[in-house]
């Protein structure tokens, strides 16, 4: 199965006594690019400031700064990777489908979120795309929207029910939240993926998710999920 990391196997063993069987890998990835020329400017102003810290050799007369440009260049250019590199902890994320539900932010068990199909709403489940090509969930506006991965061409939205949160005046009312998966992979398999568990599940409406999702609809403007 493309994409079987460690952490995904990890994070199988985990939770397949509970959800099941891992069935499908849908991934999310966006590198930074704009990120690295500033990246590398700030290895150069530490690289700039190290040289200005005196070492051992030097003195008030003979200062030991820029002597060798090559290892100043370097490690100018390493600081610089090196913080570019840390970006890549934002750049890449999964959804994980199993039988019993979808899985995200599973690298710890205590940030780890489980969507159970009882709670995914079938109705709900969309794929979008926007018509120029930019994120297509920046264009979706409901009341409680949350992203699970970074942007890309097509946007998988749905709605789940957690438990129930109390009411201002005093009652309880269902915890509905819309959640947006964006990816530049073909939604087709991540959405059968989706069906095929819902209707394992015997989930109300589910054999309908795959003709309401496919091909995905183009949204041009702000678009209201509630």
């Amino acid at each position: 199965m493309h994409g079987r990391n460690w952490l995904v196997r990890r994070a199988e063993r985990r939770l397949a006594p509970d959800l099941g069987k891992l069935i499908h890998i849908a991934s999310s990835s966006r590198i930074f690019w704009s990120w690295l020329l500033p990246c590398l400017i700030i290895g150069f102003v530490f690289g700039t400031i190290g040289q200005f810290v005196s070492p051992a050799n030097s003195s008030d007369h003979t200062p030991d700064r820029f002597q060798n440009m090559p290892v100043y260049l370097v490690t100018c250019v390493l600081t610089g990777l090196v913080l570019w590199s840390l970006t890549f902890g934002m750049a890449f994320r999964k959804l994980l489908v199993f039988d019993g539900g979808m899985v995200a932010s599973y690298a710890q068990e205590r940030t780890t979120r489980i969507f159970r199909w009882s709670q995914v709403a079938p109705e709900s489940i969309k794929v979008v795309t926007s018509h120029d090509g930019s994120s297509p969930a920046a264009l979706l506006v409901a009341k409680e929207v949350t992203r699970l991965g970074v942007t890309g061409k097509y946007a998988l939205v749905f709605c789940s029910e957690g438990p129930p949160d109390p009411h201002p005046a005093g009652g309880r009312v269902p915890n509905r939240r819309f959640w947006t998966f964006e990816s530049n992979q073909d939604p087709a398999p991540l959405v059968r993926s989706i069906q095929d568990g819902m209707v394992a599940a015997r989930i109300p409406g589910a054999e309908w998710i795959a003709s309401q999702s496919l091909p995905p609809a183009v949204v041009t403007s702000k678009t209201a999920l509630d």
